[in-house]
């Protein structure tokens, strides 16, 4: 799959890695890989990282340190997922306004897959040509979004501007600080920074798509790997 076929996508991406403590070795192999590969396709990239314990501070810190800048996407790899550069372009390649490539949560049963995927209707799951399948929310562990989602967003919601000016820093990002990412709570159920960012976003009338056919692994102290496609074998 080459990127370069596809003149409408603007060869530039943003990464965005959060980390609570440090990068797994498998990760930061990914990453080298997928530079390389973008790098071979006349694809700008650029990376940021941002160390905190807060992984909603930490990816709103790292969206407003992109929006400082003129990259198209912005895609957000979670320092403990492995994956291929083939799943980074199949999202490109889709067009769309956000795509994630699912991955395993860290379940204690490693023999039965579980992906933190929300569908409007599990029962009814239309997979498109582009091997994606709209979803309702998907984790941002590996995630690509166009800025004109964020941009927005600002646009419509003046009441997300975060006014601390200790976290970050204060500088020319903190004019595009947001709280784009938080957790949330609702009807009895808490839900996490992906869940709330991917309702945010579909408030503001953007589509949410999940790359169903790239194998990924999340790291701990097991390798939990698979693809979201095979998961969805048993669904149907």
């Amino acid at each position: 799959m080459d990127i370069k076929k596809q003149k409408e996508i603007k060869p530039s991406v943003f990464i965005a890695m959060p980390c609570y403590d440090s990068v797994k070795i498998n990760t930061m192999l990914s990453v080298i890989k997928l530079i390389q590969q973008l790098g071979k396709s006349g694809i700008e990239v650029g990376i940021h990282t941002m160390k905190s314990p807060l992984i909603h501070q930490a990816r709103n810190y790292l969206t407003s340190v992109f929006l400082t800048t003129e990259y198209q996407y912005m895609l957000f790899i979670d320092s403990d997922v492995e994956f291929e550069p083939e799943a980074v372009v199949r999202m490109m390649v889709a067009k769309k306004n956000i795509v994630c490539t699912p991955y395993r949560v860290k379940s204690p049963d490693i023999t039965k897959p579980v992906y933190t995927v929300e569908f409007k209707d599990p029962k009814n799951i239309l997979v498109l040509a582009e091997g994606l399948v709209e979803i309702e929310a998907g984790p941002t562990g590996l995630m690509l979004i166009d800025r004109k989602v964020f941009e927005k967003i600002i646009k419509n919601r003046t009441d997300l501007k975060i006014i601390n000016k200790a976290t970050p820093k204060a500088g020319k990002s903190h004019e595009f600080y947001y709280n784009f990412f938080d957790f949330g709570f609702k009807k009895g159920y808490a839900m996490g920074e992906d869940v709330s960012f991917c309702r945010l976003a579909r408030d503001n009338d953007f589509k949410i798509y999940a790359n169903i056919e790239s194998s990924t692994s999340h790291h701990g102290g097991y390798a939990w790997k698979g693809t979201f496609g095979e998961s969805l074998k048993s669904v149907k």
